[in-house]
């Protein structure tokens, strides 16, 4: 039987100053508090506003939709 590599390995990069593996959202290595330049980026408020306004907007049609059938006598 192989042994499973840990979840976290796949996260796993090396630090570009002390070489040292660090986890890829780090944006300073713990080793030798050099900053890194991180692959996530931080989600522009004006497109989370929109997801959020979006998202609501689904939620309410499916609350009414379940509303209106409950009351038809469909489900």
């Amino acid at each position: 039987m192989k042994d499973k590599e840990p979840s976290y390995k796949k996260h796993l990069v090396n630090c570009p100053h002390c070489g040292k593996e660090i986890l890829d959202h780090m944006d300073k290595c713990p080793f030798c508090e050099g900053e890194i330049k991180g692959t996530y980026r931080e989600i522009n408020p004006k497109t989370l506003k929109k997801i959020k306004i979006v998202l609501w907007a689904v939620l309410g049609a499916v609350a009414v939709t379940l509303i209106v059938l409950k009351a038809t006598g469909v489900i």
